[in-house]
C-alpha cells in the first residue's frame, strides 16, 4: 500500500507541475499576443498619421505640389521631398550649368547662355534606333547643317557615342548601346520616365532639371503663317470676299482616338450640314487629299487632333489658317502659348461643346464677329520660330558640348510615379 500511494504522489506532483508549465507557457503567449497587438495597433497608427494626416500637411514641401501650384506635373521628382532633391542637387558641381530647383514655391530656370564654342570643331558620332529611317535623318542633317561650325556628325551603326531614338521599339535598350549617351525625341503627347534616357525632346509641360527640353510641337509649321499666299487668303477675305459654304472636316482613321471629333461634329450638325471630306464618314464622294484647297471654300473648318493632351497639336490648325478658314480646334491644352487664342475657336470637352456651338452659331450669322477673327495676328510672337530655333540649337550643343563621361547623365535611381503607370508603363 505504502508503494502505491508513493506511486500515486509522484504522478500527481508530475501532472500538478506539468498543469504549472502548461499555465506558465500560457500566460506567457498570452502577454505576447498582447505586446505584438500593442506593437502593430502602433505602427498602424504611425502609418495611417504618416500618409493620410502628416503627407496633406507637409504637401507644399513636394516638388509635385510645387508643379501642380502651375498645373504643370514632374513626373521624374514627384514622388521626393524638396529638400531631399534640393540637398541631392546642390552638391553636384555644374548646378549652375543647367540644373533646375524650386526656390520659395517658383521654379528657377535652368542656365541657358552656354558658351558659345569650344575653340575647336568636335567630333560627334551620332547614330539611331527605334524610328523610321527618314525622320531620324531629317533631324540629323538638320543638325548638320546648323551647328557645322562647331561640331562635325559622323552617322555610325555600331556603339555611337550620341543615340538617337523615339517610342517605337526597343532596340536602344540593349547591350550595344549600353555606353552611349541616349537622346530621345518623343513627338507626340507622350509622358517620359527619365530611366532610359540621359536627355529628352518632348511636347508635354514637364520640368526634369537640363535633362528634358520642350519642343515647340508646330515650329516646322508656324512659319507658314508668314508666307505670300497665306497672307493673300486673309486679304481677300478682309476685303469682303464671301464664303457661302459653312464648315468642313477630314477625319481618318488613327489608333489611340477619343471620338469626341465625331461627336461634335454630329451635335454642330444639327445646326448646319457639315462636310466630311475623309475617310470617318464621308459625304462628298471622294478622300481629300489637299485639305488646305478643300477647305478654302468654307467659312469654318474642324481642326480636330485624335485626343487632347498636353503638348500634342500638329498641322491641323495651321491647315485651317491656311485656307483662310476660322479654325475649331480641340487638342493641345497649352496652345495658346503659340497662337493668339482670339483667332480660332477652342474645344475644350464635353463641358462646354454646347456653349461653344452656341457661340460659331453666333459668328457665323454675324459678319462683325466673323471678320475680327482675320484682324488680328495668328502668332503670339512674330519671332517665335526663330526664337525656339535657336534655344533647340542651343540645347543640342549642351549636349554635344561636354566630354562623353560628363554628358552621361541617366541616374541609377529609378524615378517612377503614378502618373507615369496610367500611361501604361510597367512597375519596375
Amino acid at each position: 500500500m505504502e508503494e502505491k500511494r508513493h506511486h500515486y504522489n509522484i504522478i500527481n506532483k508530475n501532472t500538478l507541475c506539468k498543469k504549472i508549465i502548461t499555465s506558465d507557457i500560457n500566460k506567457f503567449l498570452v502577454k505576447m499576443l498582447i505586446v505584438v497587438t500593442t506593437l502593430n495597433v502602433l505602427l498602424a497608427y504611425i502609418n495611417i498619421k504618416k500618409y493620410f494626416f502628416e503627407s496633406q500637411k507637409n504637401q507644399t514641401n513636394t516638388i509635385l505640389s510645387q508643379y501642380r501650384k502651375n498645373d504643370q506635373i514632374n513626373v521624374a521628382l514627384a514622388a521626393r521631398p524638396y529638400d531631399q532633391i534640393s540637398d541631392y542637387f546642390s552638391s553636384k558641381k555644374n548646378l549652375d550649368n543647367g540644373y533646375q530647383i524650386i526656390k520659395d514655391g517658383e521654379i528657377v530656370p535652368p542656365k541657358t547662355n552656354y558658351p558659345e564654342t569650344l575653340g575647336h570643331i568636335k567630333l560627334i558620332r551620332i547614330g539611331y534606333t527605334d524610328w523610321s529611317d527618314s525622320r531620324a535623318m531629317e533631324y540629323i542633317n538638320y543638325l548638320k547643317k546648323n551647328l557645322n561650325d562647331k561640331y562635325k556628325f559622323e552617322l555610325v551603326t555600331d556603339e555611337p557615342d550620341y543615340l538617337l531614338f523615339s517610342f517605337y521599339g526597343s532596340e536602344h535598350k540593349t547591350e550595344k548601346y549600353k555606353n552611349s549617351i541616349k537622346i530621345a525625341v518623343y513627338e507626340e503627347g507622350f509622358i517620359p520616365t527619365f530611366n532610359e534616357e540621359d536627355y529628352i525632346f518632348g511636347v508635354a509641360h514637364i520640368f526634369y532639371l537640363d535633362r528634358y527640353f520642350r519642343k515647340a510641337p508646330l515650329l516646322e509649321y508656324l512659319g507658314n503663317l508668314k508666307n505670300k499666299d497665306f497672307r493673300e487668303v486673309r486679304n481677300k477675305i478682309l476685303n469682303g470676299q464671301k464664303r457661302e459654304k459653312f464648315c468642313a472636316a477630314a477625319f481618318g482613321h488613327e489608333k489611340n482616338e477619343d471620338h469626341f471629333r465625331e461627336k461634335f461634329v454630329n451635335e454642330l450638325s444639327k445646326y448646319k450640314k457639315v462636310d466630311m471630306g475623309g475617310e470617318i464618314n464621308n459625304t462628298i464622294g471622294y478622300n481629300v487629299t489637299d485639305y488646305i484647297k478643300f477647305f478654302k471654300e468654307y467659312k469654318f473648318s474642324i481642326a480636330f487632333e485624335k485626343n487632347s493632351g498636353d503638348g500634342y497639336a500638329t498641322a491641323h490648325i495651321i491647315n485651317s489658317f491656311l485656307a483662310g478658314t476660322i479654325p475649331i480646334y480641340y487638342g493641345d491644352y497649352f496652345i495658346d502659348e503659340y497662337i493668339n487664342p482670339d483667332t480660332y475657336i477652342l474645344i475644350r470637352n464635353d463641358i462646354d461643346l454646347q456653349d461653344k456651338i452656341e457661340y460659331i452659331k453666333e459668328v457665323d450669322k454675324n459678319d462683325k464677329l466673323y471678320y475680327e477673327f482675320f484682324n488680328k495676328d495668328i502668332l503670339i510672337d512674330e519671332d517665335i520660330v526663330e526664337k525656339r530655333k535657336k534655344e533647340e540649337l542651343d540645347y543640342w550643343s549642351h549636349i554635344f558640348r561636354p566630354d562623353k563621361i560628363d554628358a552621361k547623365r541617366k541616374d541609377k535611381m529609378r524615378y517612377k510615379t503614378r502618373k507615369c503607370y496610367d500611361y501604361g508603363f510597367k512597375k519596375p
